[in-house]
């Protein structure tokens, strides 16, 4: 007899990840007998909610989270046996979710959850709110670029619009991030206060600093008020007192505490680190600079989408607020190679892979060209070492070509149409780096498999 099982799925990006594993999950536990109803928490908001009616009806809950949740979000299946795992270990292993079960399920329990800290769940939250604000943000810059062929646009022109408005989002990113990381840790009490500490930590106008924090002091803030409220939170008060707790005195309470926290302590202190950081890396040699950029390829292709993956963009990202411009170049030639160079190799050469991965492989090459690399995880759980050993490599040489070529991306946007948009520049480099990264990729791919084939005949 089956279970009757939910769950929810979410990731940083909230794209792919998000929805194959809600797929995945549906259609593996149908396969086995059960009745399964899985929340998608992505790009476009909450999908198939689970009502109260579900979870009490519920045997089971799955919660595969590549960002955090919130308390509030958790304690809605107080008492309930749930089985947590990381978004990406759930792709990659559908199979083993469901046969350890019934061995891996907890019954949750505030407190029990509460001990288990992982900061780095908490910030995946933030950059998930952060990301769709940065692309849209930089696509508008991009279109009015294009209105006004590269010039600077005149005031009161659309174009001047456009590109204010793309000024503004991207400004706003920094305490979005700060403002999620809280909220993620002790829920909306958090917003406000975390929200004004990163706007603060991020304009050295107040501070009266060389540099901004930048996202380095929106994740310090986010953490520190988040925890700071949540202390709050544990204060036992009177009845009287309880209503106007988490709409007014931890509100005032945290903003008097983060705010003058950050300008004595972590506003300086972290801009300091920031200006000696870009400092250090606008000083590199051409072949230290390069190795900067195949460390961050090589970390966005690790995981395809996970937390190192993350790490790396978020990273590439704070150099470009600062106005180092090349390492997000890195992030624009390799994010497209891992996909769309299966896609490719699947069309090449379509003995070297099983049935699932040929139906998936023109989905994955579109995909692809706009920077979603999620779709390669399953090849890479199939055959991890071609896909990673090419992946690598490919990924590697394009980064030192884009490098050599001074490939620069001035703000997140659509990928393979960036250098179109004027996001991305010089238009020729951009385009050979990728397509070396690919071809590079492609070859290595077809070389390792075929070989393997070979060798198992």
């Amino acid at each position: 007899m089956g279970y009757k099982i939910i769950g929810i799925s979410n990731c940083p990006v909230g794209v792919a990840h998000t929805y194959m594993v809600a797929e995945a999950l549906t259609s593996e536990g149908k396969d086995r007998g059960h009745i399964v109803k899985i929340e998608t928490q992505g790009v476009l908001g909450n999908e198939f909610e689970l009502t109260p009616d579900d979870i009490k009806e519920a045997d089971y809950v799955i919660l595969a989270i590549g960002r955090g949740l919130s308390d509030e979000e958790m304690d809605k299946f107080e008492g309930k046996k749930i089985i947590q795992k990381d978004i990406s270990d759930v792709l990659k292993n559908i199979e083993a979710v469901f046969d350890n079960l019934e061995k891996e399920a907890f019954v949750y329990k505030k407190e029990k959850i509460k001990k288990n800290i992982n900061i780095f769940k908490h910030i995946m939250t933030g950059v998930s709110y952060t990301i769709p604000l940065a692309i849209a943000a930089g696509l508008l810059m991009s279109i009015s670029s294009i209105i006004t062929k590269g010039s600077a646009p005149e005031v009161d022109t659309y174009a001047y619009l456009l590109k204010m408005v793309g000024v503004i989002g991207i400004e706003l990113m920094i305490p979005v991030l700060g403002a999620y990381i809280a909220y993620s840790i002790s829920g909306k009490p958090a917003l406000a206060p975390a929200f004004l500490g990163s706007y603060l930590v991020g304009n050295e106008a107040i501070l009266g600093t060389a540099a901004n924090g930048g996202f380095l002091g929106a994740i310090i803030v986010g953490i520190l008020v988040g925890y700071f409220v949540k202390f709050l939170k544990d204060i036992k008060l009177s009845k009287d007192m309880t209503p106007i707790m988490s709409f007014l005195i931890i509100p005032l309470i945290s903003t008097l505490f983060i705010s003058t926290i950050v300008f004595y302590i972590i506003g300086p202190f972290v801009s300091k680190v920031m200006f000696e950081l870009m400092y250090f890396l606008n000083s590199l040699s051409l072949g230290s600079s390069m190795l900067v950029c195949v460390v961050i390829a090589i970390m966005l292709v690790l995981d395809m989408g996970g937390p190192i993956n993350k790490t790396a963009y978020i990273f590439a990202l704070s150099m470009a607020q600062q106005g180092n411009y090349i390492y997000f170049g890195t992030v624009a030639i390799v994010i497209i190679i891992p996909t769309v160079s299966i896609g490719i190799a699947t069309i090449i050469r379509p003995d070297l892979f099983n049935k699932e991965e040929l139906e998936n492989g023109k989905s994955a090459l579109t995909v692809g060209l706009f920077g979603i690399t999620e779709p390669a995880i399953a090849y890479a759980v199939n055959d991890p070492k071609s896909i990673l050993t090419s992946q690598i490599v490919g990924a590697s040489i394009a980064a030192i070509v884009g490098n050599f070529m001074g490939v620069k991306r001035l703000a997140p946007g659509a990928n393979i149409i960036d250098p179109l948009l004027g996001n991305v520049t010089p238009f020729l480099g951009f385009y050979i780096s990728v397509i070396i990264g690919v071809i590079v990729n492609i070859s290595l791919l077809i070389f390792i498999k075929n070989k393997n084939k070979k060798e198992i005949i």
